[in-house]
């Protein structure tokens, strides 16, 4: 059996081999899609993609909570699966089978496919198989017939009589920078970005150009929600991700040791679970949540309507509808 490799997206990093830093990153309309489809992922389904452990704060224990809580302390008719695992409202067009809108890694797929022989009659073509020589259920000839497999794979382009997916452009190339801060790309500010970062030596600069699959999506979401170096954290992979907050000893009197709580504020904790990224940053803050998310939504927000796909709303990315929850309706977890 054949193992056929999913498509994965590119971009081209520019890399300070000195500094052992990405500076930025040349990145296509496919990629610059992936990232700010991010922001409408519920809080819930980013810790269930990271892991309970990776996500910076406590929403991993708020997760681990209602997943280990009981179905006697949830409300009949409440659904505690819906708040686990919310339905992704994807904002631009093109539902996609993959959470992270990312090739899912490579499944082993028959490399053959077989049909009846027998052409008289109709119902025979009905039938096929990944076994040569297995029997028609119609007529019992031997399906050895060669039938050709299409593989729905997502094309980039524009399908006949309809529009292209995703939020952005593609008629221009957009820069990302280590903190994934985005914006359209031109010669100037690629030379302004030099500038910045102070290159003296052109010689110390290496283009390098990275696959983006599923796995490498996974760990800029990670990166995203506690480091301020995405890029560098991923694709250089020798900088650890700081620890968030500080550490408390039990006699510590600026510590809460427990809270006593009715079902009205466990609710509204679990609520919180079904809230997407954009939406919590518009909440707090960009500039409060940690890692780049923050960053992320202020790209979103200060993108100029001209690199928008026609049809597309920006709104409805950076305002999005909480996914349906068991705590957003009468029903309710606890």
């Amino acid at each position: 059996m054949a193992t056929p490799a999913a498509v994965a997206l590119s971009m081209k990093l520019l890399v300070d081999r000195k500094a052992r830093r990405v500076l930025f990153a040349e990145a296509g309309k496919d990629v610059v899609d992936f990232l700010f489809s991010l922001l409408a992922l519920p809080v819930a389904t980013a810790v269930k993609l990271v892991g309970e452990g990776s996500v910076a704060g406590s929403v991993g224990n708020l997760y681990a909570s209602v997943d280990r809580l009981d179905s006697t302390y949830v409300q009949p008719g409440a659904a505690k699966d819906a708040l686990l695992s919310p339905t992704v409202l994807l904002p631009a067009g093109g539902a996609s089978s993959s959470l992270l809108r990312l090739p899912e890694p490579s499944s082993v797929e028959p490399e053959s496919f077989y049909r009846c022989t027998n052409t008289s009659n109709d119902n025979c073509s009905s039938y096929i198989t990944d076994e040569h020589g297995k029997s028609c259920p119609t007529c019992r000839c031997s399906m050895t017939t060669a039938a050709q497999y299409l593989s729905p794979a997502r094309s980039d382009q524009q399908t006949a009589g309809g529009s292209a997916e995703g939020l952005v452009q593609g008629v221009v190339t957009y820069t990302v920078m280590d903190n994934l801060a985005v914006t359209p790309m031109s010669a100037i500010s690629g030379i302004t970005l030099l500038n910045t970062f102070a290159v003296r030596d052109l010689a110390d600069l290496q283009e390098k150009t990275v696959q983006l699959g599923h796995d490498e999506g996974l760990a800029i979401l990670k990166a995203s929600l506690e480091s301020k170096t995405v890029l560098t954290d991923v694709f250089l992979g020798d900088k650890k991700c700081p620890t968030q907050g500080r550490t408390a000893s039990f006699t510590d009197p600026r510590r809460v040791l427990f809270a006593e709580a009715g079902k009205d504020a466990v609710d509204f904790l679990c609520s919180l679970l079904a809230l997407p990224l954009a939406t919590v940053a518009a909440l707090i803050g960009a500039g409060s949540v940690a890692g780049r998310v923050g960053t992320l939504y202020a790209s979103a927000e200060r993108l100029d309507d001209s690199y928008v796909l026609p049809g597309a709303d920006k709104s409805v990315l950076l305002r999005p509808a909480p996914a349906d929850s068991p705590t957003a309706t009468a029903s309710s977890c606890s």
